[in-house]
């Protein structure tokens, strides 16, 4: 059976063109021919930044927003222009070459199904379907359904113009807007009279709480519901639609939704009266509630419209409020015509306002009141609002969790207590359901601003330090122990006591890993083992209390689980202290051990001889004397750590187990000791992290023998692995390697041994270099070894591998070849470098930037590319910091972000594999004028101006030809011709053009002729004429930065004037057909579509998202 896709091949082949041919054919979007979908409803609309229009497709409920010249250009797409068309039509009417904003265009317009075509997220699904299998994908989905789920219905817009055609549209006319006025005022007035004389109670409906809640619950839902319905019929007013509507719910607890976004297709009071209804409905039931109790007072139903009248009227205070992203927040954004005010005010108060109080206005820093008065209106309504909303916030998690600590915990325990049968153990479930939504909607915002602050610390270095990490850590950790006496609550001591021991065991079973089978290993297994078994003991001993069946059983459990963690935890201290000759020890470190077993004694009688019985006796001996002992045992770790990347995280642990000492002599609670403990598992594993060799190692200058770059090729590993070593083992191991080695080196006849950190002697001058590198390569093996038995194999091989990654490329490239190739494990690396750079240099030779240069040069520049790797949400470089290095994107994203004057962010561009930013650091000193941060994990190759400026010591052609590109590069970029096009597109055009020089008088095009070359003036100056000679007409004259003959780039026309030089000139001349070459190669593969395409449908989802609120 022969299939549609198998005819359609068939026909391919018989008209002689190629599959692939005719897919890459497809997939030109030069030649593609956009179509606007039947049926676009398009709207023209206005506001203070002119006139814009909103596009919609009724059949898939899609919308656009359009400036006037995407409209232009949305105008004809018709479906017999080529995108190309499209540029050169723009062009001719805005001169300017818009490759991104069209393509762009295109594409987003597709995306939200606004063209014939429809797209096809094959790529999306396929994602989808491999998330769904995961087990983390169904948790994220779960809580996301519990913070916010919709459920729509279908026909609701049909059921709301019903309601609005038989009698809603009465509610609008102006003899029920007055009505509704009067009504508000009054009966909200009388309400607030009733509520302050206490003759109703909110929660007590008939007297009893528990069916006051229920009817709170129910009555809460008939507001919300009206609510809604509110904003619905008063965008059926309008002649909207009104997309979906249905159930939801919200933070766990039920309520309606209703989506406005049709409304959007209106002007400003449309959408303000739309977003407006909501509130005003809850003013005018409140009011009518008001009214009725006041005029019949005796009604049965009194104590429930009582109720519905003060959530209805909590429902207005709560969405009118500005600094809640509600319909209070939407009414001023509309009204002041600002998008994401928010958003804008808080960046304004974080970096643009912080720069003007630095800098101030003119250059002096002002006083507060001028520093107002300098403001523009829109910076104004940022810092006002901005400190509102920062002073709301704090205010609101204060009052949440005051509200907690007074009134709901209590309130829901007594629930729980006093609940019987099935109607009270629902009635308590609810009352877990509101208290879980009350502490995640106060508990958000806390946590978002802990991790931004995280960020922020990180992005400036702050984390660098691992001893200041250390000292957070620990001022964190008594914070943290402190809270339950500030909170009185007595359910967060153990919390934090699990929540600490559960991640001290996990990070301390994840560090010993890394040390595989070596003492220092096992001593962390035995440290994870005793946070494991101590979480048990404190899960077994929260049973007890609980379950009085159990409380004997779940006792004895816990006992024998301390028991065991003790054991573990002294075992960690003694394997440590076994590995030690106590001879090679100080005598402060002798003293120290001395005075730690002699304290032990009299501290364990003393104990002792407490009141108590025998098994508690010994328990409380034990929480005291083992974490001594053990102290006292790795008192020789932490001397030989204290200089080391490793040293914070042993300072701290000595921490945690002398507060365990304290904690059980004074009898309280090992909160503290198991937050220590759990910050000390932290500070090793960043350490184990960050470990790294000494930094990149110095060029070679002059140096060219062979055999002295493979001698330095050795030396640099070994003391680089040395020194890592040292970080990851302690001092003391450090030495013992070393003489280990010098030992085996002497008995070897190697010429080298290492010395202070560093490899002293040197190659005989009269052994071949294949013998010398087979020598090094063995003494290498045996110098890994040797850390492998101390640290483990694993950790041994990366240390080798980071000081292969810090070694020049010379040297690599020397080693490699002799030495590494004996080097089990390096020569993966060898293989794996010669990999990466040959991928390197096709990554520059891609670039516009270096297409001047040679294979050798490339080759050059690609050797001193140093990797990075970014994660997601991290800055690579900001806006305003010195430049002095140079980025390619080897994988990941990377977002440009430009700050303006207001503080304002806005994503400009959008960089993927191959792109660049940074180039004019290589030549010259400047700032960074944008920020760019990771979109997701990446990939950096950076190359430093010190870099650059000893690779072109010896090679002066590259500074040369990359000045002149970067020099291009200026000089198009200023021209309004190419405004539209971002750096790296301008850069393919500068790469595409030509040097062309003319003498005076030389005519360059004359009038008339068909021409196919457009110039750009670099040099001297050209004029500009009509007409034959002795009848010339000079039009202007051109000079360094204006351009002349465009015309030749868009259509075989002729020339319409003629163009001479005045004198010595030199031109950049770029051709039609490269030209024509690079529009096709920006308009499929530009990374700035993509952006383009994003932001404009990003902007589409936060109008949907403001509309539906």
């Amino acid at each position: 059976m022969t299939t549609e896709s198998d005819a359609q091949a068939a026909e391919i082949e018989i008209r002689g063109v190629g599959l692939w041919q005719w897919v890459q054919a497809q997939l030109d979007i030069a030649h593609y021919r956009p179509q606007a979908a039947p049926g676009v409803v398009v709207s023209r609309l206005s506001d203070r930044n002119g006139i814009y229009f909103v596009i919609k497709n009724p059949a898939a409920s899609t919308y656009y927003r359009l400036s006037q010249r995407d409209h232009f250009l949305w105008e004809r797409m018709d479906g017999t222009q080529t995108v190309k068309d499209l540029v050169v039509a723009f062009f001719m009417a805005y001169g300017s070459f818009a490759f991104a904003r069209v393509a762009g265009l295109v594409a987003g317009l597709k995306a939200n199904r606004l063209l014939v075509d429809q797209p096809v997220l094959v790529y999306q699904q396929a994602s989808r379907q491999l998330q769904r299998r995961s087990v983390s994908f169904r948790v994220a989905n779960l809580w996301q359904a519990f913070l916010q789920k919709q459920f729509a219905i279908s026909g609701m817009d049909r059921f709301l113009a019903g309601v609005y055609n038989h009698g809603g549209r009465l509610l609008f006319t102006w003899p029920a807007q007055l009505v509704f006025v009067l009504v508000s005022l009054i009966g909200v007035a009388l309400y607030m009279r009733l509520f302050t004389s206490g003759a109703f109670n909110v929660l007590g409906a008939q007297g009893s709480v528990a069916s006051g809640l229920l009817s709170l619950l129910l009555l809460n839902l008939i507001s919300i519901l009206l609510h809604e319905m509110s904003h619905g019929l008063t965008v059926k007013h309008y002649g909207r639609e009104v997309r979906r509507a249905g159930f939801m719910i919200y933070f766990g607890l039920p309520a309606f939704f209703v989506d406005t976004t049709d409304i959007w297709l209106e002007g400003k009071r449309p959408r303000l009266a739309v977003t407006w209804a909501g509130p005003y409905s809850g003013l005018i039931l409140a009011g009518i509630c008001g009214i009725v109790l006041t005029l019949w007072p005796g009604l049965t139903v009194n104590a429930l419209l009582f109720q519905f009248a003060f959530l209805a009227l909590l429902t207005v205070f709560v969405n009118l409020n500005p600094l809640l992203e509600l319909d209070g927040y939407y009414l001023l954004m509309d009204w002041l015509e600002i998008p994401m005010l928010r958003r804008k005010s808080l960046e304004f108060l974080r970096s643009g306002l912080w720069a003007r109080l630095q800098t101030g206005i003119g250059g002096q820093r002002p006083s507060p009141a001028t520093l107002l008065r300098g403001l523009s209106r829109d910076e104004r309504i940022f810092t006002v609002f901005g400190f509102l909303s920062a002073l709301w916030t704090a205010y609101a998690v204060l009052i949440g969790i005051s509200f907690w600590q007074a009134r709901l915990a209590g309130s829901l325990s007594s629930l729980f207590r006093n609940s019987r049968g099935l109607s009270g153990l629902l009635l308590a479930l609810v009352g877990v359901l509101i208290s879980l939504a009350f502490v995640v909607a106060v508990g958000t915002y806390p946590l978002l601003l802990a991790r931004r602050s995280v960020r922020w610390t990180a992005g400036r270095g702050l984390f660098s330090n691992l001893w200041r990490v250390a000292a957070m850590l620990v001022a964190l950790a008594v914070a943290l122990a402190l809270l339950p006496r500030w909170f009185e609550a007595a359910w967060l001591e153990p919390a934090l006591a699990i929540a600490a021991l559960a991640a001290a065991g996990w990070l301390a079973w994840r560090n010993s890993a890394q040390f595989a089978s070596s003492r220092l290993g096992w001593s962390l297994r035995c440290l994870a083992a005793f946070a494991g078994l101590m979480l048990l003991a404190t899960m077994a001993g929260l049973v007890a209390p609980s379950r009085l069946d159990l409380t004997q059983a779940a006792n004895a459990a816990a006992g024998w689980l301390r028991a065991a963690a003790w054991v573990a935890l002294l075992q960690s201290g003694l394997i440590l202290l076994a590995s030690i000759d106590l001879r090679q020890l100080s005598r402060g470190e002798k003293l120290a051990l001395l005075a730690g077993w002699l304290i032990s004694y009299p501290l364990a009688v003393m104990m002792a001889s407490q009141p108590g019985n025998g098994v508690a006796t010994i328990a409380a001996v034990a929480a005291a004397l083992v974490p001594l002992l053990t102290l006292t045992c790795l008192t020789p770790t932490f001397t030989s750590f204290w200089r080391t990347g490793m040293g914070p995280g042993w300072a701290v642990l000595a921490l945690a187990l002398a507060s365990m000492v304290v904690a059980a002599l004074a009898g309280a609670p090992a909160t503290l000791s198991w937050l220590l403990l759990a910050a000390a598992a932290t500070l090793h594993w960043l350490a184990l992290r960050r470990l790294g060799s000494r930094g990149k190692q110095p060029e070679a200058g002059a140096l060219v023998d062979d055999r002295l770059l493979l001698q330095r090729a050795f030396d640099w590993t070994a003391a680089s692995v040395l020194a890592q070593f040292s970080e990851m083992a302690g001092r003391r191991a450090a030495l013992a390697l070393a003489s280990s080695f010098n030992n085996l080196a002497l008995a070897a006849g190697w010429p080298v041994k290492l010395r202070n950190g560093q490899v002293v002697g040197q190659l005989p001058t009269d052994e071949p270099l294949a013998a010398a590198g087979q020598t090094l390569g063995a003494a290498l093996t045996v110098l890994l070894d040797l850390a492998g038995d101390e640290i483990g194999q694993t950790l041994a091989l990366r240390t080798l591998q980071r000081a292969y990654d810090s070694l020049a490329w010379e040297d690599r490239e020397v080693g490699g070849q002799y030495m590494f190739r004996h080097v089990a494990g390096a020569d993966a690396l060898s293989a794996a470098f010669e990999s990466t750079q040959r991928d390197y240099a096709r990554l520059l030779r891609q670039m516009p930037l270096f297409s001047a240069m040679s294979r050798d040069e490339i080759e050059l520049l690609a050797g001193r590319l140093q990797p990075r790797q970014i994660k997601a949400g991290r800055d690579i470089v900001r806006q305003g910091d010195p430049a002095d290095d140079f980025f390619v994107v080897a994988s990941g994203q990377v977002e440009v972000i430009v700050q303006d004057e207001q503080g304002a962010n806005e994503t400009v561009n959008r960089l993927a594999r191959g792109d660049y930013f940074g180039e004019l650091a290589l030549l010259r000193t400047a700032v960074r004028s944008a920020t760019c941060r990771a979109v997701t994990t990446s990939q950096v190759l950076a190359l430093s101006r010190a870099d650059f400026d000893q690779l072109v010591r010896g090679h002066f052609s590259l500074r040369s030809k990359l000045d002149e590109s970067v020099q291009r590069w200026e000089l198009l970029r200023t021209l309004p011709l190419f405004a539209e096009l971002d750096g790296v597109q301008v850069q393919a055009v500068a790469a595409g053009m030509h040097s062309q020089r003319f003498g005076p008088g030389q005519e360059i095009v004359r009038e008339g002729e068909v021409g196919d070359l457009f110039y750009v003036v670099e040099t001297g100056r050209v004029q500009v004429f009509l007409g034959a000679r002795g009848t010339e007409r000079v039009l202007r004259q051109s000079g360094p930065g204006e351009y002349f003959g465009e015309i030749a780039l868009l259509a075989a026309a002729p020339r319409t004037a003629s163009v001479r030089a005045l004198e010595e000139t030199t031109l950049l001349a770029l051709r039609k057909d490269n030209f024509e070459r690079l529009v096709a190669e920006n308009l499929y593969a530009s990374r700035a579509l993509e952006l383009e395409s994003s932001r404009r449908m990003l902007q589409s989802r936060r109008s949907a998202a403001h509309a539906g609120t």
